[in-house]
Order: structure tokens, then C-alpha cells, then sequence
């Protein structure tokens, strides 16, 4: 991978984590946040979008965040008012912006005229507020002039005996854009608003190469600047940032300044308010010194043409006290550091950490009394090592937890969009958005819960009418919730709506011949039948639901990453679904069973209890299948080794049946030989390295070194993975 490519993955990473930050910090100002910070934050967001789509050379991308940045500036300045239409367009912005990075990054071409509306739509918003559209880089006409000269005291700090103070008053800037600066999309306006919101900025525009209008290019920039910065805590790394994603495209000379206004100077001062910034540098050992000699002579320029000049002071922030900052360009300390690792490596360190646990396993296997009497350090050693081993696991595991937030950030934009268009008043409550679970598991929840969220906005919340008829608030509301219980992350989508008609639920099932005529099934199994594939109680099809795909899609991804799904429904009083996900996908604690010898694994987390089959009362249907009567209830059973066909199996009251928990509350008994222990096993993939085994969840590798397979515990009830109902 080149330099370029590696730079260009970097800048897509950084992307996608600003289009996240646009999301929440959008969305906050929707629910009435400070706006003040929040503002800044979404401008410096799409500000850093653009500034790496210029360097890249992404003009679509660059044109569109333009526009976006040239209206966020104006909500800045108060010149437009940040209300629902602005921050849904802003929204709308943001879904463009990352199909723009998205076809960026893919090589691939956007339909003609996309985003056409929200721009045209940014720049009348520009327009109103009485300066020039985004296609028109303006000038300072929106400052405050003061023609009052300024002059900046560099030299007289090496002329004073006293020693330096540890921090500058202020800071001494000339900028000097590139001709082809305005074509990369920056516009130095903003740039020096920025530097102006960090303290009181005195500006002095030169505009000596402005050519005549024949010679004009509106793409060139002609313009210099020469500022001063001060009553400012801002050190040389924070103004270096405001120039970031123009450096390569600009001169910039930045200068501490340790008496930022000679008191000498006066309204009736010289007129030229910046002395020569190249000498300066040289003198202060920042830049190399002008040749001495007689060639210094031949090489120095012409005096230029005095050039019109206009001093602009831009009102900064208020400086609490007269003491300077932190010194210039120190790093802050004591903040959240971090590194950008790609998950690949992450992944590899897990899998060395799994064989690491599973070569642990294996030495503490071969540890019998013998050894423990005669070598006790080395079996102390042993021990320690296990400790070591596990709380390694645990931190490695830890590298590749996320927070839901990234998930839960999503749904309060979805459930505005959902009350506009079902005309209904919803609110969104959310709870434990800080809980943590594994990176890959996160990647599968996004599709599941907004199925979830649309089925309680259209299925579940009544309109505003009903629910007052019905002594209800007018505004519905749901409830997302993530918490963890051992090894499982519990999600919670709950309203407050009607809850599930089982009626028309069973009705519209018969009909559709998902469940058969004779057949009555539990209150708990007709609330599963919305997951039935193409099942649906719209009455008409509408782009949020209708075509029965929807709760099918929650229960296929749920099932894909070794999750379930519970369903409770009270009517009229609403419905709330659980979702039961694994902490992680690499590690799993299990309970080690035996069937004819061979080793299988179940997952801790569906197993209920166990007990032996001599204490066990079974009892076969008509039909012939076994069940288990356990405390009034029944229970189906399932013979493992007939199951599986396996020869050699155990007869007789000695085996185990262990109780599992499937989908939905569903429980089974599953028959095996023996109990062995419970231990913590690293998961391989089947489908990956061989195809897809029915029953069959993966395989792993335990401590004397045999293969173990994983068991599906849905997978295995005697209707396979269909639920009884269906």
C-alpha cells in the first residue's frame, strides 16, 4: 500500500467518525442542547471533511461541504436561526455528505444533480442572511473596520535586558494564500473568522497584487493578510489548527508577540502597521538570516508599491485575568489519549490470546496429584498463569468493546422522521447507551433495533387521538435500554402503545397457512409469529412497513451472532422486546458435555439446569415425541446422540439431561452421557473454515487438545429453528 493509500484510508476513518459526531451533535441541538458548542463542533466536523476531500482532490465532495460550511458559519454568527427546518436540512446535508465520502472511497459516481436541492437550499438560507453565496468568496465587508494603525513590538523583547515571560501576550500571523487556494474549497474568510473566535484580532488586508478586472480569476486568490492576535490564551498549536487543511497551500508565518502593542504607537502612529516579518524571523533565529555581503544587496527585492491597507479588529472572547496560557504549542496532559489501530490487527492479537488461553488449558489438564506433590512451585507457576492468562484475555477483549452509543445515537433522528411522516407525537427515552459489547456484535445490531424502533412508532404507539380516548398522554413513548447481565448484553425496545392484537395476529397467520387450522398455540408463541418470514398486520404497504420483511430481518441478524429474541405484550398497555446478545464473539463460557464419547459444548448462558435422567420423568405423545414433565410444565426432549446418529451412546438412568433456554422462553431438554465441567472456550468459525452444520453453532478447541463442537440450542428443537407455532 502507497503513502497516498494509506493516508486516504486514514482520512475515510476520520470520516466516519466526524459523520457520527454530525449525527449526535445535530441531534442535540434538535433536543435543545447548548447550541453554542454544539455548532462549533458540527462546523469544525464538516470543516475537516472538506479540508481533507480538497486534498485529495474530491470536487464533489468539496463543493457540497462548502456550501454546508458557508451556512454553519452564518448559524454561527447568529445571522441565521438554527430551527427545525434548518437543523432537519442540516440532517438531510449530513446523509449526503456520506454518500459523498462513501462514493469517494468506492471510485463510483453519484447520480447528476445530487444534492443539488440542500445546496441551492444552503445558499438562499446564505443569501437571506445578506452575504454572498457560497460561490462567492465576499470580503470583510461583515467586520468591524478600524483604520486605527497597529504595530507589532517583535524586536524590542532582544533589546531588553530582562528575560522573556514563560508565555506570549500574543501572537504575530502573516498569511499568504496560494493562487490556487480558493480552487481546493478553503476560504480564507472563514479561516480568519476562526482565529478570530481565540482572542481580539487585528487584520490588515494587502491587496497589492489585485489585478485589473480583465486579468481576473475569481479562482485565484491575490489577497494577503498580517494579524495580530491577543487577550488570547491560545498557544501556537491552536492557531497552527486553524490553518491545518490549508498549510500546503499557503505561506504562514506565526510569531510570538511579548508586549503585543508598543505603547510608543499611537492613533497618530507611521502608517505602515506591520514591520518587514522575513527580517524578524531572522533575527529572532526562527527562519534562516538574509545573506551579508555585497550579494545581499543584488538579492534584495524592489520596494513594492505601497499597498492599501485596512486594519480589522474582530472582538474575541472575553481572557479572564491578564496571565498568559500554557505555553506555546505544549501538548494539554491529563486528557483521554488514543491510537487508530486497524481492526485486523486487533483481531489477530485476539486469536494469538484464544491459542494462548487454549495452550494454558491444555498444561493445566496435565497436572494430576503426582505432580502437585512433587513439583508444588511449578504447579503454583501454573496457577498463576491462568490468572494472568484470563485478565490479558479480558483486556484484549476489551480493545474491541464499543459503546451501543454508536448504535442508539441513530434512533432519535429515525424517530423524528417516523412521528412527521405516521402524523403521530412520539418521544424517545434511552438508558445505558455507555454499555459495552464487542465490535463485530455492534455491526449487527444497527438493522435489528431500527426494525424495532419503526414496528413500536407504526405498529405499537396509537395516534394522538386514540390515545386520549384511551386515558393515555398524547405523546407515545419508547423506551431503548442496554444493560449487562454476566456474559449476555440485554436491549431493550419498549412502547407504551396497544400491544399485539393475538387475534388478528392468529387470524392473519391461519390465513396465510403459517400456522395450521387445528392448531391453538400460546399467548407467547402468536407474539413470536411477527418474526415469521413475509408476516405482517399492515394493512397497506407504505415505505416504513407493510411488506413483512421487517421483525423477519431482527430475528435472522439476532440469530447470526448467537442471540435471541423475547416477545411480552399486554394489550393496551404495550409491548416490550428483549434482546438477548453474547458480550462477545470470540469467547464463551460452556458447559463440556459428552455423547458417545465425542465432546460438545453449550453455551452457559441457555442453560437453565441439570439433572440425571434416573430422577428425570419422561413421557411420549401420540405423535411420538418425548417430553420432560418438570414442575407442571412439559418440556421437549431431544436425544443428542440420536440426534446427531451417533453409535455407542449410554443406556440407562446414569446420563444427564441438561436444560436449555431457546428463543422466546422456549425451553428443552437435551440427554447427553456426561457432565464434564464448565471452562471458557475460544470460538472458531465452522462456516469460514468448512460450511454451515445445521445445529450446530461452531467448533472449538479444549484443553487435551480435541475439537469440540458448539451447540445451536434453537437449532436443535424438533422443529429446527422454526418455531412450534409455525
Amino acid at each position: 500500500m502507497s503513502d497516498i493509500d494509506i493516508f486516504r484510508t486514514v482520512y475515510f476513518e476520520e470520516c466516519s467518525e466526524l459523520l457520527q459526531e454530525l449525527e449526535t451533535l445535530l441531534s442535540g441541538i434538535a433536543e435543545g442542547d447548548d447550541q453554542a458548542d454544539a455548532l462549533n463542533g458540527v462546523f469544525r466536523a464538516v470543516h475537516s471533511i472538506k479540508g481533507g476531500a480538497g486534498a485529495f482532490g474530491f470536487d464533489a465532495l468539496v463543493t457540497f461541504t462548502h456550501s454546508f460550511e458557508t451556512l454553519l458559519d452564518h448559524v454561527r454568527q447568529g445571522e441565521v436561526a438554527p430551527g427545525p427546518e434548518v437543523v432537519a436540512l442540516c440532517l438531510r446535508a449530513t446523509d449526503i455528505v456520506a454518500d459523498l465520502v462513501m462514493a469517494a472511497r468506492e471510485g463510483t459516481d453519484l447520480p447528476e444533480g445530487f444534492g443539488e436541492a440542500e445546496r441551492a437550499a444552503f445558499e438562499a438560507l446564505s443569501m437571506a442572511a445578506g452575504s454572498p453565496g457560497a460561490d462567492d468568496e465576499g470580503g470583510l465587508e461583515d467586520f468591524d473596520i478600524d483604520f486605527t494603525p497597529v504595530a507589532v513590538d517583535i524586536g524590542a523583547r532582544h533589546a531588553a535586558p530582562e528575560p522573556a515571560p514563560e508565555a506570549p501576550s500574543g501572537w504575530s500571523i502573516r498569511f499568504v494564500p496560494h493562487a490556487r487556494l480558493l480552487a481546493t474549497g478553503s476560504d480564507p474568510l472563514v479561516l480568519i473568522r476562526a482565529l478570530g473566535g481565540l482572542g481580539r484580532l487585528t487584520v490588515s488586508a494587502d491587496t497589492t497584487d489585485l489585478p485589473g478586472l480583465e486579468a481576473f480569476d475569481p479562482e485565484a486568490s491575490y489577497c494577503r493578510w498580517s494579524m495580530t492576535l491577543s487577550e488570547t490564551k491560545a498557544g501556537r498549536a491552536e492557531i497552527e489548527e486553524v490553518f491545518s487543511f490549508v498549510e500546503d497551500a499557503c505561506d504562514l508565518e506565526i510569531v510570538p508577540v511579548f508586549d503585543a502593542i508598543d505603547p510608543a504607537w499611537s492613533e497618530d502612529g507611521p502608517e505602515d502597521a506591520f514591520p518587514d516579518f522575513a527580517a524578524l524571523m531572522a533575527e529572532a533565529g526562527l527562519a534562516p538570516s538574509p545573506p551579508a555581503g555585497p550579494e545581499a544587496a543584488d538579492m534584495a527585492p524592489e520596494p513594492a508599491p505601497e499597498a492599501p491597507s485596512q486594519a480589522v479588529v474582530l472582538p474575541g472572547p472575553a481572557v479572564a485575568g491578564s496571565e498568559a496560557g500554557p505555553s506555546a504549542g505544549a501538548p494539554a496532559r491529563g486528557g483521554l489519549q488514543t491510537i487508530r489501530v486497524e481492526l485486523e490487527k486487533v483481531d489477530r492479537v485476539v486469536n494469538m490470546v484464544g491459542e494462548l488461553v487454549i495452550t494454558q488449558s491444555m498444561l493445566a489438564q496435565q497436572v494430576d496429584d503426582t505432580i502437585r506433590d512433587r513439583y508444588p512451585e511449578l504447579v503454583r507457576g501454573l496457577e498463576v498463569l491462568a490468572q494472568t492468562t484470563r485478565g490479558l484475555q479480558d483486556a484484549v477483549m476489551a480493545i474491541r468493546a464499543q459503546p451501543v452509543k454508536s448504535v442508539f445515537q441513530r434512533m432519535p433522528r429515525l424517530v423524528r422522521e417516523l412521528a412527521t411522516k405516521t402524523g403521530k407525537s412520539l418521544r424517545l427515552d434511552m438508558e445505558g447507551e455507555g454499555t459495552e459489547i464487542d465490535k463485530t456484535v455492534i455491526e449487527q445490531l444497527s438493522d435489528p433495533l431500527t426494525h424495532m424502533v419503526r414496528n413500536s412508532a407504526d405498529h405499537g404507539i396509537e395516534t394522538p387521538a386514540e390515545r386520549i380516548a384511551a386515558g393515555k398522554p398524547e405523546t407515545g413513548t419508547i423506551r431503548l435500554s442496554a444493560q449487562q447481565s454476566g456474559s449476555t448484553i440485554l436491549v431493550v425496545v419498549e412502547d407504551d402503545g396497544r400491544g399485539i392484537d393475538r387475534g388478528r395476529v392468529l387470524a392473519l397467520a391461519r390465513e396465510r397457512g403459517v400456522v395450521a387450522p387445528d392448531h391453538t398455540p400460546t399467548d407467547e408463541q402468536i407474539d413470536n409469529l411477527i418474526f415469521a418470514p413475509g408476516f405482517s398486520t399492515a394493512e397497506a404497504v407504505s415505505d416504513i412497513s407493510g411488506r413483512g420483511v421487517g421483525m423477519d430481518v431482527v430475528l435472522s441478524n439476532i440469530r447470526r451472532i448467537g442471540g435471541s429474541v423475547q416477545v411480552r405484550s399486554l394489550a393496551g398497555r404495550g409491548t416490550r422486546m428483549t434482546l438477548r446478545l453474547p458480550l462477545t464473539l470470540a469467547v464463551l463460557d460452556v458447559m463440556v458435555v459428552s455423547v458417545a464419547g465425542h465432546p460438545y459444548v453449550i453455551a452457559l448462558s441457555s442453560i437453565i439446569e441439570t439433572l440425571e435422567t434416573g430422577r428425570a420423568e419422561f413421557s411420549t405423545l401420540p405423535s411420538g415425541e418425548r417430553i420432560l414433565r418438570l414442575r407442571g410444565d412439559y418440556v421437549p426432549v431431544v436425544d443428542l446422540s440420536a440426534r446427531f446418529g451417533l453409535a455407542g451412546a449410554q443406556k440407562g438412568p446414569g446420563r444427564f439431561v441438561v436444560l436449555c433456554e431457546a428463543e422466546g422462553e422456549t425451553r428443552l431438554a437435551l440427554v447427553v452421557d456426561e457432565v464434564i465441567g464448565q471452562q471458557q472456550v475460544v470460538i472458531k468459525s465452522l462456516e469460514e473454515n468448512f460450511e454451515h452444520v445445521e445445529a450446530i453453532a461452531g467448533g472449538t478447541i479444549l484443553g487435551d487438545g480435541n475439537v469440540a463442537l458448539i451447540l445451536d440450542v434453537d437449532g436443535l428443537r424438533p422443529n429446527g429453528p422454526r418455531r412450534s407455532a409455525a
